[in-house]
């Protein structure tokens, strides 16, 4: 008897993963054609209609200029809000992506340019955190590529490395 029971429990069990397997795969397979069809119908809209499916503040992520200038008064007010002290930011290189953009200029200085940013500073462990979030959350698209956090005398000190990005041109020099 008690063995007729294991088997009952143990069918049970695998018919219960079988079904839920099934459904992941039914609703996964819904959700990847939808995926593409919507992909699809990006790459068919006319080409006078290039920003109909794009975000409203593309030209805000991914401006023409980069924009360093600009961008570090805001890792500076990021510190202040966060409290973090001693904030250094440093411009290291700029690199092309090799992407390119479409159209007839492709080819002339419209390639998405990273732009590398060192920022060290001092803070808690939470006011280090609180100005990463709020680094990320900014409306330029921001990558956080490094981050070492060591200890200090009093507070943390911590260095990261960050890429933004524009779609090429150069600020005024």
């Amino acid at each position: 008897m008690k063995k007729r029971n294991e088997i009952i429990i143990f069918s049970v069990f695998l018919c219960a993963a079988l079904v839920s397997s099934l459904l992941y795969v039914v609703n996964r397979e819904k959700a990847l054609r939808r995926m593409k069809s919507e992909t699809e119908d990006l790459y068919r809209q006319p080409a006078g209609q290039e920003g109909a499916g794009l975000p409203a503040n593309l030209a805000l992520m991914f401006p023409d200029k980069p924009g360093i200038a600009p961008f570090a008064d805001s890792l500076a007010l990021y510190a202040q809000k966060a409290g973090v002290r001693n904030l250094e930011v440093q411009t290291v290189e700029q690199k092309g992506t090799g992407r390119p953009g479409r159209g007839a200029k492709a080819g002339k200085g419209s390639a998405m340019r990273a732009h590398v940013i060192k920022v060290a500073m001092e803070g808690s462990y939470r006011s280090i955190a609180e100005y990463i979030r709020l680094v990320q959350n900014s409306e330029r698209f921001c990558r956080l590529t490094e981050l070492d956090i060591r200890p200090g005398r009093e507070l943390l000190k911590a260095g990261m490395t960050l890429e933004i990005y524009s779609i090429g041109g150069r600020d005024a020099s």
